[in-house]
């Protein structure tokens, strides 16, 4: 609807608000989607579960996003030059619709405390302001012939697209790239290994993230075999690595240990 009001009243603010809100409404269809399929245990194809595809929607969005931008762009510059004639009045109509709309569905969702409700209400907080500003330039073109602000609006929205199209993109490549977490210090985690009584060093430490919150470690430990000479001590020793992956949000480690003397060929991994 938001399309077919863009063309008819030759507003290309409206447009890019059209565009804003496609990509809100992908985001939560996918969002909602994907949620499903992540519950969804290891099979034989997906050893570590399907919470990985997420990262495939957030990819797609964003891609989706960031092409219709540019053809938003593209019309935008060509009416700074040649300003088209837009119709507040129906500019006019469409934002208060547009206002009634979010609005409403926005204060339904005031009383919910769940993270998705509130990442949701957000969204459609964001497009409440989308459609008070272009039913301010709307008001403020009724009454004085500047038609040069609807494609001013329109590049003002497409940029606030496009600031959260390059977070969300950085975000996703960073994990298909499998960077260690932003909220993972590996020093830290080092050095509170190393610290244990023990354990000489390690190496071939790796940390990815499977999603964004689900983070996934491996780790090789060299061990004094005098100090853990027994299977209970080595498994006491795991334990307590273990623990200390876990109040560093390591969801999952795999830990090898290595006694002292001996070599894995991984230690300048």
């Amino acid at each position: 609807m938001e399309f077919v009001g863009g063309i008819l009243t030759g507003s290309i603010a409206i447009l890019s608000d059209a565009l804003h809100d496609l990509g809100d409404a992908l985001a939560l269809g996918i969002a909602w989607r994907l949620e499903k399929l992540s519950g969804k245990g290891r099979d034989e194809r997906f050893s570590y579960g399907y919470k990985r595809f997420s990262l495939l929607g957030a990819l797609m969005l964003s891609v989706i996003l960031l092409v219709g931008s540019f053809f938003v762009i593209k019309e935008a510059i060509i009416r700074l030059w040649s300003p088209g004639e837009p119709h507040p009045q129906g500019m006019m109509l469409l934002a208060v619709l547009g206002l009634l709309i979010n609005g409403i569905a926005a204060w339904r969702m005031s009383g919910s405390s769940s993270l998705s409700d509130r990442s949701i209400r957000l969204h459609l907080m964001e497009d409440v302001l989308g459609w008070l500003a272009v039913l301010v330039v709307s008001v403020v073109m009724h009454f004085v012939y500047l038609p040069i602000l609807d494609p001013l609006l329109s590049l003002g929205i497409t940029a606030w697209i496009l600031y959260n199209v390059y977070f969300n993109l950085r975000d996703t490549l960073r994990i298909f790239l499998q960077a260690i977490p932003e909220d993972v210090c590996s020093k830290d985690f080092c050095r509170e290994v190393s610290a244990l009584e023990g354990v000489i060093s390690l190496h071939d430490l790796h940390i990815w993230t499977l999603n964004g919150s689900d983070h996934i470690a491996s780790v090789h430990i060299v061990y004094c075999p005098t100090t853990h000479a027994s299977g209970e001590s080595l498994a006491e020793l795991k334990c307590r690595i273990r623990e200390l992956a876990s109040a560093h949000g390591l969801a999952h480690i795999t830990i090898e240990l290595d006694p002292e003397g001996s070599s894995c060929g991984l230690e300048c991994c």
